[in-house]
């Protein structure tokens, strides 16, 4: 969700005349704690290292250090001045869009798409009349199974 709510700000509000304004997810009471924010799926980063690698550790050190650096540099370019400067035109936008991400995860169901889930869920939103009980049966056994291999694979490669 962040990532591409930082996106639709950018590219769709920024020339906006109007007035707008980025908030969480409600809390039910004052003193509950942020509500974790589902972060999207399709707008992440990966790397690919080839298993014929023979440095492990330098590759390891190597994206470390990147991941550390572009937290100084690429996420101030583009979150705290693109974002947060140039589109956003309230400082309240900018501190929400601060406990947005500081509440964010990653769900590895979205991320690897087990059983066709997260293609039923996005499809959901709005449609009178599904099924859920009767989806979920037809999809139990495929969406197991395809977890399994996931946690095989993981497995192998230690």
């Amino acid at each position: 969700m962040t990532s591409t709510t930082m996106y639709t700000v950018r590219a769709n509000y920024r020339a906006w005349e109007q007035d707008f304004g980025i908030l969480p997810m409600p809390k039910l009471t004052e003193d509950q704690p942020y509500v974790d924010v589902v972060s999207t799926a399709t707008c992440g980063s990966l790397y690919s290292i080839p298993k014929s690698n023979k440095e492990l550790d330098l590759t390891g050190y190597a994206l470390e250090a990147f991941c550390r650096e572009s937290k100084d540099t690429l996420r101030v370019a583009y979150y705290d001045l693109t974002i947060t400067h140039k589109t956003m035109r309230d400082p309240e936008s900018a501190e929400m869009m601060d406990i947005i991400l500081a509440n964010r995860y990653f769900d590895m169901a979205i991320i690897y798409n087990w059983g066709g889930w997260y293609q039923y869920f996005y499809n959901l939103w709005g449609t009178s009349g599904s099924n859920f009980a009767s989806t979920y049966e037809s999809a139990k056994d495929k969406t197991i199974a395809e977890i399994n291999t996931t946690v095989d694979e993981f497995l192998k490669s230690n």
